[in-house]
């Protein structure tokens, strides 16, 4: 934005150009011809009364000569010293006299015609400046109006006509009641906090009661509140002066009887005149304390109470009128005793009574003095600035007398006076009666003024208001009332300006409309420039004044039909958004096609007349509507396209223009789209006028002054120019001192910040970025220390600033043990896990420790693993309410709710999401508090190689309008390939190499095959020729394309040799390109930053976190689902398993023991058949009730068992036991082995006994060896449960490693520095998003030995199996840590812990050397 310059009353341009063609003028001399041409026609303008006009030749030529005199005057007397300026400007009146006396510019053809034309001839246009032009914006705009026309007819959309009755229904009823409920929402609950000094409005409306019964109970209670806090002061008054001397207030009077507290408090003024006017005696006790200074204090109170009674209470009633009038005659006497014999009494304007020192009359006379020399010499500014600030009360006194001659006592000369003096006089006036109030701050409620207080302060404002905007006295009268409009708020008076001229709704309470604000004023699309012939030195304005004239020719003439399309007016003003260089241009280009185009829905709905346009601008497609459709379609859509219009107007005026030419916008906006809505308005409309009626009390509260002309886009400039100085005159005498009480703590300095990135300040961004920074974090109770905690974990030394130190940005030694992960193992019979990790290499360096291996695995929840950097959304201190917010807001996934992340995990991906940002935007921010900026090439970008850097090329401009959803890069791992070794009943996956990739919201095209033979041709060789280009001389020497086919070829051979190959459709979306050249380059981008290089190795773990938790999750699923009767079966078959187990066992056992006996005879008395033998019956003792019946018995049959029981030595026993024990799966122990088998073989077909006498028989010996040997069989069921509780309490066991500062943020936002795009001024910025959501993809079998090749090839070292067991005990806590061990540590695991001790101990040595060195 080009610089302000100082704006005077009459500014010439200073730039030469050639000669007409035969003229003798050069055309600096032409244009200066032009405006003292206009000069002369304002004054003879401005002299003339319509009343008594001379229309004769004589009397013409008597007025340009008077006014040519008048100019001359004021040449000499205020404008040059330099007698060559001097005679230059004489010259040019003396030709513009002439030309007026030969009557050019006096007709209806006039000098401007004649200007234009000289223009014309020598003015050299650009481009989209012209009317009409070839291709113009508003054609989308024309668009959308067809498509609502048809929209209109399809919904039946209907206007109904406020002027009817109430049914049920009725749009503009039904609007006014949404309206009025977001009315008054906004002013209970939104309007104190937004605005504070307007916050009296919601305390008056909380007084006034409400429709529901416990709003009115609650006003109630205040008021009676209000009036006993009155009533007790006014009590404990009396109580004292009665201890005085004074006289006895009498009996009190009921609370209600509001006459007779009237009374008290006449009694309590009478007595305490009686008691401290002069000349009266006091107790002793009184009257130590009481000299005259008191006296005459305590006097000017009580006369200030009455003043605020008589228009109060005792409005209207003569006893108080009569004490008001005695008590103005004690404060006097008091002040003029108080004072000595150096003061004198004196009424000033408005009739109030002051006391003055002796003195004062001559220093009056000084001031008056003053001010008459300025005025004469038409010194504006300078006597601005002797009128404020004048001291009180001599200096007030002084220009009462000056204003009291030029204006008269009751201002009866002022209409006598003409432009610019009554416009001058009439802002001295406004400046007195304003100080007036500051000396007295009842002044505007008494004296003269008594009857209306708000009709007194509206008088005063709009007499200042009326000279600002006309640009009189500039800069000095702007600077005066921004200083002044800034005491009067900071002393409290910021209500009663409020509400004697804020342009806001009614404010109804209790049935009745508040006296608060003012009617909003009309508004109408400005067809004439208010400040014709005004120039901006270095600025031409003329083309789109130009513009602007010749299309109000062709289109704004309403009185011929031929010259009026109101429509084809304002899309004309769409097309002038090309020829704008302001901001403030374009936004009032905007407004003011709203403006036309309301004008033209006003002439619909009017239906009387000049809508001859209409058929001109009905979509083809619905002509064959009735007219009356046809007619309300039109309607609807020229409401639409106004809405549309003021949104995207008042967006732009939010994030690119300063708070003076904001408001101008706003105002407009919100007046416009009232209008409309009063007679067009529905009840959705209701929330779209008090979001703009928002944005205007949002923008009025930093400014002084709120009703800023609407004006041609051509003298736009000039409100920016005249807004500006009042903002930053009022804001800067705001800022001297606490204002909380004006403006929320945190405004004055936002808007300083935002008025240093816009260029209207001349305060350094930087400074300005830490006041507000400092501010924001006050107000919402966060310190720096928060932030620099959420920044913690940077992987590049810094230096005190918190940049990265050094030429090159050598990352620290953070101590990792892994490079990459390679799979995971899952043991479905016993739930052990494990992973397979690749140790470091030379290709292969270490990216994580097992720490972060368990913060990640120990993630519960399995939505992704993400983290958002967004603008800041807390209520109050937003981006809404703040759209230039220093902060950033971050947030994570899985949130706290669903068992958070942890520390590690929050700092890996807050590093990468922001060096992601400062790659993008070329902008490195510091991490530690101010959080300073620099460019990212001067530090944290240098540690790429260069060619790297060119290639990528940050991002410069963002193509979505700030106001829409923020720009944003997506760093995400959308998928990883997996394969699946063989291992019977182990889960064996393992893992591919993951792919990371950047976007801008929308994942990025492939480029393969199939997409390049979608390309044209042109695009296909552009391609190959960028590629070319790359590969320079090193590229293959082929023949000349000529076939399609063989330009695809070249760009696949060329992918496969990892050439980037970018699509043309791309380049012209900055993100999109942005982000394939990194996605192309991440993996050498993260060998120099190993921040982004993490998210490989953290996106492969969150993969196998995911398997694991969904492997527990199927588990679950499968056992919960399982039917009790699959249960019961396979109970049965486990049953059935242990049956032929222990048969097995029995086979077993008959061996051992026919081998113990020997050769003998087993069957001597031949008791053994096929079906009963002697290894069932003799051998074991399970089968008695088969083997025995009355004539065979144990003791007949199994002789040679009895016998071979003497066998059963000690030495046997243990063979015995030792051959058996090989056998068994189980292993059980020597000392439980041993005595069941010597059991077994003294009696082997016995059982045990029980009881004292061994009455009871309890199981078979051999049973009792079998029950040790045979492994035991679970049921299914069992194992699986087995299973989930070792999965589960592995997973469970796992150490987040402690909750970090983002995710510990719960209901309130974790704030980070914003990354500003470099490009921008610190005006834009961009967000960033890491996402790791991996998507398993299975591998081809034919792609697995690759796959493997390539896994080998990047990672040589040693891959080690880390069960979860070994991670469990490494995150258990100390004390625990000396428990027992369930698995003993791998020799490779042990070494690897002892050296990572070590080196953590050096490092920390390494680090207080180096911290006591700086130091």
């Amino acid at each position: 934005m080009m610089p302000w310059l100082l704006f005077l009353w009459w500014v010439w341009l200073p730039i030469q150009a050639l000669p007409k063609a035969n003229s003798g003028l050069t055309r600096l001399e032409q244009e200066e011809l032009a405006f003292m041409k206009s000069s002369l026609k304002r004054e003879i303008d401005d002299a003339t009364d319509p009343a008594h006009e001379d229309t004769s030749l004589h009397g013409q030529e008597k007025k340009i000569r008077k006014a040519y005199r008048n100019i001359a005057r004021r040449f000499k007397r205020n404008i040059f010293d330099d007698q060559v300026k001097f005679e230059f400007q004489m010259r040019i009146l003396n030709l513009a006299k002439e030309a007026l006396m030969k009557g050019d510019g006096l007709g209806a053809s006039g000098w401007a015609e004649e200007d234009e034309e000289e223009e014309d001839d020598n003015e050299t246009r650009g481009s989209g400046r012209e009317l009409p032009g070839t291709s113009r914006a508003s054609d989308e705009i024309l668009k959308n109006i067809h498509s609502w026309q048809e929209l209109a007819l399809e919904e039946g959309v209907r206007f109904d006509d406020p002027e009817q009755g109430y049914f049920v229904g009725h749009t503009q009823h039904a609007y006014r009641d949404a309206f009025a409920g977001n009315w008054s929402k906004f002013l209970r609950e939104e309007l104190a906090e937004l605005w504070p000094a307007a916050s009296a409005l919601q305390y008056q409306l909380e007084l006034e009661g409400n429709t529901t019964s416990e709003a009115r109970a609650e006003s109630l209670r205040l008021t009676q509140t209000a009036r006993e806090l009155a009533h007790d002061s006014l009590l404990h008054i009396a109580s004292i002066l009665h201890h005085c001397g004074g006289r006895d207030p009498g009996e009190l009077p009921e609370f209600g009887n509001t006459t007779a507290w009237v009374d008290v408090h006449l009694n309590v003024s009478q007595g305490l005149r009686a008691l401290f006017a002069e000349n009266a005696s006091l107790p002793e006790t009184c009257a130590a304390g009481a000299d005259r200074e008191v006296r005459a204090a305590l006097l000017e109170l009580n006369l200030e109470a009455l003043e605020r009674l008589s228009t109060g209470d005792g409005h209207g009633r003569i006893d108080v009128l009569q004490e008001l009038r005695h008590a103005h005659g004690a404060a006097l006497a008091a002040n003029t005793a108080a004072a000595g014999p150096k003061v004198m009494p004196f009424i000033a304007r408005g009739h109030r009574f002051f006391t003055m020192p002796l003195h004062c009359p001559e220093a009056a006379n000084q001031k008056r003095s003053a001010l008459e020399r300025l005025w004469e010499e038409y010194h504006f500014g300078p006597l601005v600035e002797e009128a404020y600030p004048s001291e009180y009360p001599c200096g007030l006194q002084g220009l009462s007398n000056f204003l009291d001659f030029h204006l008269g006592r009751e201002g009866e000369l002022l209409e006598r006076r003409a432009e610019p003096d009554r416009s001058v006089l009439k802002a001295l006036r406004g400046l007195l009666h304003l100080q007036q109030v500051l000396a007295r701050p009842a002044y505007m409620s008494s004296g003269s003024h008594a009857e209306s207080g708000l009709a007194a302060w509206r008088e005063a404002v709009t007499d200042v208001e009326e000279a600002v905007w006309k640009g009189i006295a500039f800069p000095e009268l702007h600077t005066a009332v921004g200083q002044l409009m800034a005491e009067l708020a900071k002393g409290g008076f910021m209500p009663e300006v409020f509400a004697a001229m804020m342009e806001h709704p009614p404010v109804l309470a209790g049935g009745n409309t508040l006296p608060q604000g003012r009617e909003p004023s009309d508004v109408q699309a400005p067809r004439w420039p208010r400040f014709q012939g005004m120039s901006i030195p270095g600025y031409n304005m003329k083309p789109v004044q130009r513009y602007e004239e010749r299309a109000l020719r062709m289109w704004g003439d309403e009185e011929i039909e031929e010259h009026w399309d109101p429509v084809r007016l304002g899309l004309s003003y769409i097309d002038l958004t090309a020829a704008c260089d302001l901001p403030l241009q374009v936004a009032m280009c905007f407004l003011s096609a709203a403006l036309w185009f309301w004008r033209a829905l006003e002439l619909l709905g009017d239906n009387c007349g000049g809508d001859g346009w209409l058929d001109l601008y009905i979509f083809e497609d619905i002509w064959a509507a009735p007219p009356a459709s046809k007619r309300i379609a039109m309607q609807y859509s020229l409401k639409r396209a106004i809405i549309e219009l003021v949104d995207y107007a008042a967006n732009m005026a939010e994030h690119h223009l300063l708070p003076g030419a904001r408001l101008a916008v706003q105002r407009i906006g919100y007046l416009l789209l009232r209008k409309m809505t009063a007679r067009f308005g529905t009840p959705e409309d209701g929330s779209k006028v008090m979001a703009q009626l928002k944005r205007f009390f949002t923008a009025a509260r930093v400014n002084p002054l709120w009703s800023p002309p609407l004006l041609p886009v051509a003298d736009a400039v000039f409100i920016d120019i005249l807004s500006g100085r009042l903002h930053s005159a009022f804001l800067e005498k705001l800022h001297e001192s606490d204002s909380k009480h004006v403006l929320p703590s945190t405004v004055p300095e936002y808007t300083l910040y935002e008025a240093a990135l816009l260029g209207g300040s001349d305060v350094s961004v930087t400074s300005a970025r830490h006041e507000v920074m400092f501010a924001l974090l006050h107000d919402t109770g966060r310190t720096w220390r928060m932030v620099e905690s959420a920044l913690q974990g940077a992987m590049f030394r810094q230096d005190p600033w918190g940049f990265v130190l050094g030429r090159r940005s050598d990352p620290l030694p953070l101590l990792p043990e892994f490079a990459a992960v390679r799979g995971l193992r899952i043991d479905m019979s016993t739930g052990k896990s494990s992973l397979l990790l690749a140790r470091p290499s030379s290709n292969a360096p270490a990216l994580f420790s097992l720490d972060d291996v368990a913060a990640v695995l120990a993630l519960q929840d399995s939505e992704p693993l993400a983290l958002m950097l967004d603008p800041p959304a807390q209520k109050g201190v937003g981006m809404s309410e703040f759209p230039h917010h220093p902060f950033q807001c971050a947030s994570l996934s899985p949130s706290n709710q669903s068992g958070g992340t942890g520390r590690r995990v929050e700092e890996a991906l807050v590093q990468a999401a922001l060096a992601v940002q400062q790659l993008a935007s070329g902008t490195e921010v510091a991490f530690r508090a101010p959080f300073p900026l620099r460019p990212c090439a001067q530090g944290l970008c240098r540690s790429l190689p260069k060619t790297l850097r060119d290639r990528l090329q940050q991002i410069t401009q963002l193509r979505a309008e700030a106001w829409d959803s923020p720009s944003r890069l997506v760093l995400e791992c959308p998928r990883i390939p997996y394969w699946q070794a063989p291992a019977g009943n182990i889960l064996d996956v393992r893992f591919g190499d993951p792919r990371l990739e950047v976007h801008a919201g929308q994942p990025l095209r492939e480029l393969n095959e199939e997409e390049f033979r979608k390309w044209p041709v042109t695009r296909l060789r552009a391609a190959v020729e960028r590629v070319d280009r790359e590969l320079g001389s090193h590229r293959e020497a082929e023949l000349p394309a000529l076939e399609k086919q063989e330009l695809v070829d070249r760009l696949l051979r060329a992918t496969e040799r990892g050439i980037l190959i970018e699509d043309d459709e791309e380049t012209g979306e900055p993100m999109v390109r942005f982000s394939r050249r990194l996605t192309h380059h991440l993996a050498e981008v993260g060998r120099a930053w190993p921040q982004l290089a993490r998210m490989v190795p953290f996106c492969a773990l969150r993969a196998a976190g995911l398997i694991l938790r969904m492997q527990l999750q199927q588990m679950n699923e499968s056992a919960n689902a399982q039917q009790e009767d699959q249960k019961q079966a396979s109970e049965d078959h486990a049953a059935s398993m242990q049956r032929q187990q222990e048969e097995g066992w029995r086979s077993i056992l008959a061996e051992v023991h026919a081998s113990v006996l020997g050769p003998v005879d087993l069957d001597p008395a031949h008791c053994f058949g096929p079906d009963v033998t002697f290894a069932q019956c003799c051998s074991v003792g399970d089968f008695e009730a088969n083997c025995w019946d009355g004539a065979w018995s144990a003791e007949r049959c199994c002789g040679a068992a009895r016998d071979g029981a003497r066998q059963a030595t000690p030495e046997v026993v243990a063979s015995v036991a030792a051959q058996l024990g090989s056998v068994s799966s189980r292993r059980p122990p020597p000392d439980l082995l041993i005595p069941a088998v010597d059991a077994w073989l003294k009696h082997p077909f016995g059982r045990s006994r029980s009881g004292s006498s061994g009455e009871t028989r309890g199981s078979s010996y051999s049973m009792a060896l079998i029950s040790l040997l045979s492994a035991e069989v679970r049921s299914e069921e069992t194992i699986r449960q087995q299973v989930l509780k070792k999965l589960d309490t592995d997973l469970k066991a796992l150490n987040l490693g402690g909750e970090g500062p983002v995710s510990l943020a719960e209901g309130s936002e974790a704030w980070l520095p914003v990354v500003p795009l470099a490009n921008s001024g610190g005006r834009r910025a961009l967000y960033a998003t890491v996402a790791l959501s991996p998507q398993l993809v299975p591998l081809e079998q034919d792609e697995v030995e690759a796959a493997r090749e390539h896994l080998h090839k990047v990672n040589p070292g040693i891959w080690n199996d880390v069960p979860l067991e070994e991670l469990v005990q490494r995150n258990l806590p100390k004390e625990d840590q000396t428990a027992e061990r369930p698995v003993p540590l791998s020799p490779n695991l042990r070494a690897l812990y002892e050296a990572t001790a070590l080196t953590k101990m050096l490092a920390g040595t390494l680090q207080g050397v180096a911290k006591g060195a700086s130091a």
